[in-house]
């Protein structure tokens, strides 16, 4: 009888440990993930100012929602079915942002392409928006200026881009854990300034909609 007992005290102890220990890893890989865009926007400045030329940042929440001048990467968008992680860096033509080229392997531009959600399985970008919206994009295009200002533009069908100069917030978020059936963890909010500064916050305002 007693060591049936400690038996069952046992597997609930090994349960709760691993309980704990998935929250753990999925808190880290979030943190992580958050780190590797961060990273990504330190490149796109520091590769502008070093180039002369514009850099593009495109988040993507859905297939089709990137603007591709890369055969393949526009393949690769299309038809990936986890693009809820997906986003690009390319370089542009010039230091302005006026309509010129992004991405263009063909004239020799850098890009490059990250996948958050291959990643780590359980984040996602959940949610991008400018400061003051109530409602997600769908996608987002951040044009990083050689004098290290962001703008976030939306392509023109003829013509320059408009641009708006503000906040804008990438949310981030683990999503429901299958194993262990537990809800969704408060998202981190990535804020970029149009002045060059990014920060992060655990997003307690529940500003990512």
């Amino acid at each position: 009888m007693e060591l049936m007992m400690a038996l069952i005290v046992m597997s609930i102890l090994i349960g709760v440990f691993a309980l704990g220990s998935n929250t753990m890893n999925s808190t880290a890989r979030l943190r992580s993930g958050v780190r590797d865009i961060i990273g990504l926007f330190g490149y796109a400045r520091t590769r502008s100012a070093i180039t002369m030329r514009a850099y593009r940042m495109q988040f993507c929440l859905a297939n089709k929602n990137c603007t591709l001048k890369d055969k393949s990467l526009k393949d690769y968008a299309i038809t990936n079915p986890i693009a809820r992680g997906l986003l690009f860096v390319e370089q542009c033509g010039s230091s302005k942002v006026d309509g010129t080229i992004c991405g263009d392997r063909g004239q020799g531009q850098e890009i490059r392409y990250y996948n958050l959600h291959k990643s780590f399985r359980d984040v996602e970008i959940s949610s991008l928006l400018h400061k003051g919206e109530s409602t997600s994009r769908t996608s987002l295009m951040l044009y990083f200026r050689t004098d290290g200002s962001i703008s976030s533009c939306t392509p023109a069908t003829s013509g320059p881009p408009t641009c708006v100069d503000t906040t804008y917030y990438i949310c981030l978020r683990t999503t429901k854990d299958v194993s262990t059936s537990q809800a969704s963890r408060l998202p981190r909010r990535i804020e970029v300034n149009f002045d060059g500064r990014v920060s992060t916050f655990v997003d307690t305002a529940k500003l990512c909609k």
